[in-house]
Protein backbone atom coordinates (compact mmCIF):
# COMPACT_ATOMS: atom_id res chain seq x y z
CA UNK A 1 0.00 0.00 0.00
CA UNK A 2 2.77 2.52 0.72
CA UNK A 3 4.96 1.78 -2.14
CA UNK A 4 1.21 1.85 -4.21
CA UNK A 5 0.91 5.35 -2.39
CA UNK A 6 4.72 6.50 -3.23
CA UNK A 7 3.80 5.72 -6.98
CA UNK A 8 0.47 7.98 -7.15
CA UNK A 9 1.97 10.84 -5.46
CA UNK A 10 4.88 10.41 -7.80
CA UNK A 11 2.67 10.34 -10.78
CA UNK A 12 1.16 13.80 -9.42
CA UNK A 13 4.27 15.30 -9.35
CA UNK A 14 4.99 15.05 -5.44
CA UNK A 15 6.01 13.22 -1.81
CA UNK A 16 4.21 12.43 0.84
CA UNK A 17 6.27 15.53 2.94
CA UNK A 18 5.04 18.31 0.42
CA UNK A 19 1.79 19.62 -0.36
CA UNK A 20 -0.12 18.04 -2.84
CA UNK A 21 -1.49 20.75 -5.39
CA UNK A 22 -2.95 18.09 -7.69
CA UNK A 23 -6.49 19.77 -9.06
CA UNK A 24 -9.75 18.42 -7.98
CA UNK A 25 -10.87 15.05 -10.11
CA UNK A 26 -7.25 13.98 -10.48
CA UNK A 27 -7.96 10.23 -8.80
CA UNK A 28 -9.69 9.68 -12.69
CA UNK A 29 -6.32 10.59 -14.64
CA UNK A 30 -6.21 8.13 -17.34
CA UNK A 31 -2.11 7.72 -16.63
CA UNK A 32 -3.16 6.18 -13.45
CA UNK A 33 -4.84 3.52 -14.84
CA UNK A 34 -1.85 0.66 -14.50
CA UNK A 35 -1.81 1.84 -11.17
CA UNK A 36 -5.41 1.29 -10.17
CA UNK A 37 -5.33 -2.37 -11.60
CA UNK A 38 -2.59 -3.14 -9.59
CA UNK A 39 -4.67 -1.63 -6.67
CA UNK A 40 -7.55 -4.00 -7.63
CA UNK A 41 -4.64 -7.11 -7.24
CA UNK A 42 -3.78 -5.59 -4.12
CA UNK A 43 -6.79 -5.50 -2.54
CA UNK A 44 -7.83 -8.99 -3.35
CA UNK A 45 -4.64 -9.82 -2.45
CA UNK A 46 -4.47 -8.99 1.00
CA UNK A 47 -8.01 -9.23 2.09
CA UNK A 48 -10.10 -10.61 -0.26
CA UNK A 49 -13.46 -12.22 1.36
CA UNK A 50 -12.21 -11.04 4.92
CA UNK A 51 -15.42 -10.26 6.77
CA UNK A 52 -13.80 -7.24 8.43
CA UNK A 53 -10.25 -5.90 7.41
CA UNK A 54 -8.40 -2.61 7.15
CA UNK A 55 -4.60 -0.76 6.52
CA UNK A 56 -3.09 1.81 8.15
CA UNK A 57 -0.98 4.28 5.78
CA UNK A 58 -0.79 7.76 6.41
CA UNK A 59 0.31 8.60 2.36
CA UNK A 60 -3.85 7.11 2.01
CA UNK A 61 -4.57 10.54 3.43
CA UNK A 62 -3.81 12.51 0.27
CA UNK A 63 -4.73 9.61 -2.21
CA UNK A 64 -8.02 8.94 -0.18
CA UNK A 65 -9.97 9.87 -3.82
CA UNK A 66 -8.12 7.00 -5.32
CA UNK A 67 -9.15 4.43 -3.22
CA UNK A 68 -12.35 5.90 -2.40
CA UNK A 69 -13.30 4.72 -6.11
CA UNK A 70 -12.31 1.35 -5.65
CA UNK A 71 -14.02 1.04 -1.93
CA UNK A 72 -16.97 3.23 -1.90
CA UNK A 73 -18.28 1.38 1.44
CA UNK A 74 -16.03 1.60 3.56
CA UNK A 75 -15.43 3.26 7.28
CA UNK A 76 -13.11 5.69 8.15
CA UNK A 77 -10.71 5.80 11.31
CA UNK A 78 -8.91 9.29 11.94
CA UNK A 79 -6.21 8.52 14.34
CA UNK A 80 -4.66 12.54 15.48
CA UNK A 81 -1.42 13.21 17.36
CA UNK A 82 -0.52 16.14 19.18
CA UNK A 83 1.71 18.05 16.22
CA UNK A 84 4.01 18.74 18.60
CA UNK A 85 4.92 15.33 19.15
CA UNK A 86 4.54 14.26 15.30
CA UNK A 87 6.93 16.55 14.66
CA UNK A 88 9.57 15.47 17.26
CA UNK A 89 8.61 11.99 15.70
CA UNK A 90 9.46 13.30 11.73
CA UNK A 91 12.81 15.23 13.23
CA UNK A 92 14.42 12.14 14.86
CA UNK A 93 14.61 10.33 11.61
CA UNK A 94 17.81 11.22 9.60
CA UNK A 95 15.54 12.18 6.53
CA UNK A 96 13.87 13.94 5.19
CA UNK A 97 14.68 16.55 6.67
CA UNK A 98 12.11 20.02 7.18
CA UNK A 99 12.20 22.77 9.57
CA UNK A 100 9.56 22.81 12.45
CA UNK A 101 7.40 25.07 10.45
CA UNK A 102 7.12 22.98 7.30
CA UNK A 103 6.33 19.99 9.64
CA UNK A 104 3.50 21.36 11.31
CA UNK A 105 1.92 22.93 7.95
CA UNK A 106 2.06 19.36 6.68
CA UNK A 107 0.25 18.30 10.02
CA UNK A 108 -2.40 21.17 9.07
CA UNK A 109 -2.55 19.33 5.39
CA UNK A 110 -3.43 16.13 6.27
CA UNK A 111 -5.55 16.50 9.08
CA UNK A 112 -7.84 18.74 7.20
CA UNK A 113 -7.55 16.35 3.97
CA UNK A 114 -8.96 13.75 6.67
CA UNK A 115 -11.69 15.60 7.87
CA UNK A 116 -12.97 16.97 4.04
CA UNK A 117 -12.69 13.64 2.71
CA UNK A 118 -14.38 11.14 4.86
CA UNK A 119 -17.01 13.92 5.16
CA UNK A 120 -20.28 12.07 4.54
CA UNK A 121 -19.11 8.98 5.33
CA UNK A 122 -18.65 6.70 8.58
CA UNK A 123 -15.80 8.04 10.42
CA UNK A 124 -14.12 8.05 13.91
CA UNK A 125 -11.83 10.69 15.15
CA UNK A 126 -9.34 9.09 17.94
CA UNK A 127 -6.23 10.41 19.63
CA UNK A 128 -3.40 8.43 20.25
CA UNK A 129 -2.43 9.96 23.66
CA UNK A 130 -5.89 8.18 24.56
CA UNK A 131 -4.75 4.79 24.18
CA UNK A 132 -2.36 5.53 26.52
CA UNK A 133 -4.83 7.08 29.41
CA UNK A 134 -8.18 5.18 28.37
CA UNK A 135 -6.94 2.20 26.35
CA UNK A 136 -9.44 -0.14 27.02
CA UNK A 137 -12.65 2.31 26.54
CA UNK A 138 -10.94 3.43 23.38
CA UNK A 139 -10.60 -0.50 22.27
CA UNK A 140 -14.37 -0.24 23.00
CA UNK A 141 -15.47 2.91 21.15
CA UNK A 142 -13.37 1.27 18.51
CA UNK A 143 -15.24 -1.56 18.37
CA UNK A 144 -18.58 -0.48 18.64
CA UNK A 145 -17.64 2.12 15.71
CA UNK A 146 -17.26 -0.97 13.76
CA UNK A 147 -20.10 -3.10 14.63
CA UNK A 148 -17.68 -5.82 16.55
CA UNK A 149 -18.33 -7.42 19.93
CA UNK A 150 -16.84 -5.65 23.06
CA UNK A 151 -13.60 -6.95 24.29
CA UNK A 152 -12.96 -8.19 27.69
CA UNK A 153 -11.76 -4.97 29.57
CA UNK A 154 -10.96 -7.28 32.54
CA UNK A 155 -7.99 -9.36 31.08
CA UNK A 156 -5.06 -7.46 31.47
CA UNK A 157 -3.27 -10.70 29.03
CA UNK A 158 -5.65 -9.59 26.06
CA UNK A 159 -3.28 -9.31 22.83
CA UNK A 160 -5.35 -5.78 22.30
CA UNK A 161 -4.25 -4.20 25.62
CA UNK A 162 -0.50 -5.83 25.27
CA UNK A 163 -0.18 -3.96 21.67
CA UNK A 164 -0.56 -0.76 24.16
CA UNK A 165 3.55 0.32 25.40
CA UNK A 166 3.86 2.96 27.29
CA UNK A 167 7.76 2.70 26.30
CA UNK A 168 6.71 2.94 22.69
CA UNK A 169 5.75 6.56 23.07
CA UNK A 170 8.58 9.12 23.59
CA UNK A 171 6.96 12.41 22.99
CA UNK A 172 4.32 13.92 25.47
CA UNK A 173 3.06 17.26 24.87
CA UNK A 174 0.08 18.85 26.70
CA UNK A 175 -1.86 20.72 24.75
CA UNK A 176 -1.21 23.80 27.34
CA UNK A 177 2.07 23.40 25.95
CA UNK A 178 1.42 23.24 22.46
CA UNK A 179 -1.38 26.49 22.81
CA UNK A 180 2.42 28.77 23.48
CA UNK A 181 5.07 26.61 20.96
CA UNK A 182 7.09 28.61 18.90
CA UNK A 183 7.81 27.59 15.14
CA UNK A 184 4.16 25.94 14.47
CA UNK A 185 1.45 27.73 12.18
CA UNK A 186 -0.94 28.72 14.67
CA UNK A 187 -3.45 27.35 12.23
CA UNK A 188 -2.39 23.62 13.26
CA UNK A 189 -2.33 24.42 16.70
CA UNK A 190 -5.90 25.85 16.28
CA UNK A 191 -7.06 23.08 14.88
CA UNK A 192 -5.67 20.51 16.81
CA UNK A 193 -6.42 21.88 19.92
CA UNK A 194 -10.21 22.57 18.95
CA UNK A 195 -10.57 18.80 18.19
CA UNK A 196 -9.29 18.39 21.54
CA UNK A 197 -11.76 20.07 22.92
CA UNK A 198 -14.53 18.45 20.58
CA UNK A 199 -13.58 15.02 22.10
CA UNK A 200 -13.36 16.26 25.90
CA UNK A 201 -17.11 17.38 25.60
CA UNK A 202 -18.14 14.44 23.52
CA UNK A 203 -16.74 12.07 26.68
CA UNK A 204 -18.97 14.75 28.82
CA UNK A 205 -22.39 14.61 26.56
CA UNK A 206 -24.41 12.28 24.42
CA UNK A 207 -23.49 11.61 21.06
CA UNK A 208 -24.94 13.67 18.41
CA UNK A 209 -23.27 12.69 15.06
CA UNK A 210 -25.04 10.92 12.65
CA UNK A 211 -23.10 8.20 10.98
CA UNK A 212 -20.32 8.47 13.56
CA UNK A 213 -20.45 9.24 17.67
CA UNK A 214 -20.46 13.14 17.08
CA UNK A 215 -16.32 13.55 17.93
CA UNK A 216 -16.08 16.05 15.38
CA UNK A 217 -19.04 18.94 15.57
CA UNK A 218 -19.71 20.01 11.95
CA UNK A 219 -18.15 24.00 13.01
CA UNK A 220 -15.11 21.99 13.33
CA UNK A 221 -15.12 20.54 9.85
CA UNK A 222 -15.58 23.50 7.87
CA UNK A 223 -12.97 24.95 9.56
CA UNK A 224 -10.21 22.74 8.98
CA UNK A 225 -10.79 22.98 5.21
CA UNK A 226 -10.41 27.27 5.73
CA UNK A 227 -7.64 26.96 7.46
CA UNK A 228 -5.76 24.91 5.51
CA UNK A 229 -6.65 27.27 2.74
CA UNK A 230 -5.63 30.42 4.76
CA UNK A 231 -2.68 28.91 5.51
CA UNK A 232 -1.39 28.15 1.97
CA UNK A 233 -2.41 31.51 1.23
CA UNK A 234 -0.24 33.33 3.36
CA UNK A 235 2.52 30.70 2.55
CA UNK A 236 2.09 31.59 -1.24
CA UNK A 237 2.32 35.20 -0.27
CA UNK A 238 5.53 34.32 1.82
CA UNK A 239 6.66 32.38 -1.13
CA UNK A 240 6.02 35.40 -3.57
CA UNK A 241 7.51 38.04 -0.65
CA UNK A 242 10.44 36.01 -0.61
CA UNK A 243 10.89 35.88 -4.27
CA UNK A 244 10.50 39.60 -4.39
CA UNK A 245 12.88 40.20 -1.92
CA UNK A 246 15.90 38.21 -3.67
CA UNK A 247 14.81 39.60 -6.69
CA UNK A 248 15.61 42.99 -5.03
CA UNK A 249 18.83 42.54 -3.70
CA UNK A 250 19.81 40.71 -7.06
CA UNK A 251 19.25 44.14 -8.81
CA UNK A 252 20.40 45.70 -6.26
CA UNK A 253 24.09 43.58 -6.59
CA UNK A 254 23.71 43.91 -9.88
CA UNK A 255 23.23 48.00 -9.49
CA UNK A 256 26.53 47.66 -7.23
CA UNK A 257 28.25 45.51 -9.73
CA UNK A 258 27.27 48.17 -12.50
CA UNK A 259 28.39 51.18 -10.19
CA UNK A 260 31.89 49.59 -9.66
CA UNK A 261 32.12 48.45 -13.10
CA UNK A 262 31.23 52.46 -14.15
CA UNK A 263 34.28 53.47 -11.40
CA UNK A 264 36.37 51.49 -12.99
CA UNK A 265 35.95 52.27 -16.18
CA UNK A 266 36.12 55.76 -15.19
CA UNK A 267 39.72 55.48 -13.38
CA UNK A 268 40.71 53.47 -16.60
CA UNK A 269 39.83 56.25 -18.89
CA UNK A 270 41.35 58.67 -16.70
CA UNK A 271 44.09 57.08 -16.31
CA UNK A 272 44.73 56.43 -20.28
CA UNK A 273 43.45 59.88 -20.54
CA UNK A 274 46.47 60.79 -18.37
CA UNK A 275 48.79 58.81 -19.98
CA UNK A 276 47.59 59.93 -23.68
CA UNK A 277 47.83 63.53 -22.62
CA UNK A 278 51.51 62.99 -21.15
CA UNK A 279 52.14 61.13 -24.84
CA UNK A 280 50.56 64.61 -26.50
CA UNK A 281 53.39 66.75 -24.16
CA UNK A 282 56.42 64.81 -25.33
CA UNK A 283 55.20 64.52 -28.49
CA UNK A 284 55.40 68.79 -28.68
CA UNK A 285 58.84 68.29 -26.77
CA UNK A 286 59.80 66.47 -29.63
CA UNK A 287 58.36 68.84 -32.36
CA UNK A 288 59.79 71.87 -30.82
CA UNK A 289 63.12 70.05 -30.67
CA UNK A 290 63.20 68.86 -34.57
CA UNK A 291 61.63 72.70 -35.82
CA UNK A 292 65.25 73.76 -36.23
CA UNK A 293 66.78 71.13 -37.45
CA UNK A 294 63.47 71.29 -40.11
CA UNK A 295 64.54 74.74 -40.73
CA UNK A 296 68.19 74.12 -41.52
Amino acid sequence: MLELNDEILSKLGTDWWHPLTAPPGWERLPELDPLRERARALLEEKFGDEPVWGWKESRTTLTLPFWRELLPDVRYVICLRNPMDAISSFQRRPEPTQSTGAWGDLWLEYTARALVETRGHPSLLVFYEDYFRDGPGQIARLASFLGLSQPETGDPSSRLFQEIEQSLRHHSTSPRELAVAWGIAPAARMLFLALRAAEDLRRQSPPTRAGGDGAISEAIERLAPELLSERQLLNTYSDAAAERLDLVNQLERVASERLDLVQELDRVARSRLGELEAAAERIDVLEAELSPLRSS
